[in-house]
């Protein structure tokens, strides 16, 4: 999303490049035309940045990237892997350019402090 500044951004709230399946445009979800891999390809639209957030989501806790579930929520780097396997980015470079996006903004922060946080309610919940 170029941090957020790219069309596809700005004009559909989708933050993540997610591409318009059959199933979405079938169901006269909205989408819009932009050049990716092909010209004028087909990329969802949402209403907000939470629904592409949500949606973002979603996807990744679908059968496709169940893979993805056989790592910790901090290992990143095989998360990222499998991603890439299940064939949601088709850059070449999908997975050493969201790792130094991870680790140049220190990203992996915040997934230590959710495991905290789990942790703690876990203890308090047995």
């Amino acid at each position: 999303s170029t941090w957020g500044t790219s069309s596809l951004a700005r004009n559909g709230n989708n933050y993540f490049g997610i591409k318009a399946s059959p199933l979405w445009i079938t169901q006269n979800y909205p989408y819009s035309f932009h050049d990716d891999d092909f010209p004028n390809e087909k990329f969802c639209n949402f209403s907000s940045p939470i629904e592409s957030m949500e949606y973002h989501s979603r996807l990744l806790m679908s059968d496709r990237y169940r893979r993805c579930r056989l790592y910790g929520p901090t290992d990143f780097h095989n998360w990222l892997v499998a991603i890439k396997a299940a064939g949601y980015a088709t850059a070449g470079n999908y997975v050493s350019k969201c790792e130094q996006i991870i680790l140049n903004n220190k990203l992996y922060l915040y997934d230590q402090v959710a495991e905290k946080k789990l942790a703690y309610a876990q203890h308090f919940k047995n």
